[in-house]
């Protein structure tokens, strides 16, 4: 994803003059901002694989724990924008190699619990602008096409027009993107499998 691309084909598709980078004009500084606004939205409305990440996440020592009712602290990534899921490593074969951690809180940037073991945060982060899917680039430059003809062009109309525009086109890209990540896991106990055996 090159920004100022985008910001000047929107401008363009938008009727405006185009930009060089940082110019502060008006274009540059309704374009910029739609765009941010864009990518902020974006990437919190759908589980891109380009900027998900899965890290294991440290334990910090006791006097660190900003929690009063869990034990123990784990601090979350600098990078997380939005925390998807907290995963544990299964200790039985029974279970998939990763299950949901369900009983936390969060805190200062910290994932508080009472359980002591590896655990891994699944997280959406800012990627760097070259991971960008081409599908997701249309949705921003869409976003942003709306933001510009709000700021610039007082189209109100227009603008909400490319509003449905981008969400037509981020539902087309939901189904697709979604199948660069392999399938879940599915949660099986014994005796679920057991049930089954007797089913069949």
């Amino acid at each position: 994803m090159d920004r100022l691309t985008i910001i000047n084909r929107a401008l363009q598709l938008t009727a405006n003059r185009t930009v060089n980078l940082d110019d502060g004009t008006d274009e540059w500084i309704a374009a910029e901002t739609a765009l941010e606004t864009a990518i902020a939205d974006l990437q919190s409305r759908h589980k891109w694989p380009f900027a998900t990440k899965e890290e294991v996440i440290s334990q910090v020592p006791a006097a660190n724990n900003p929690s009063q009712s869990h034990q123990f602290a784990y601090a979350l990534p600098g990078e997380i924008l939005h925390l998807r899921v907290v995963l544990r490593q299964a200790t039985t074969t029974n279970l998939p190699s990763t299950y949901p951690l369900t009983d936390y809180e969060l805190m200062s940037g910290h994932v508080c619990t009472n359980v002591n073991e590896t655990l891994i945060a699944r997280f959406v982060y800012a990627p760097p602008d070259a991971a960008w899917h081409p599908q997701a680039e249309t949705v921003l430059r869409l976003m942003t096409e709306a933001g510009i003809l709000r700021a610039l062009n007082e189209d109100f109309d227009e603008a909400k027009d490319r509003d449905a525009m981008a969400e037509a086109r981020l539902a087309e890209a939901r189904p697709y993107t979604g199948q660069e990540n392999p399938g879940r896991n599915r949660f099986s106990s014994a005796i679920g499998a057991a049930r089954r055996r007797r089913r069949g």
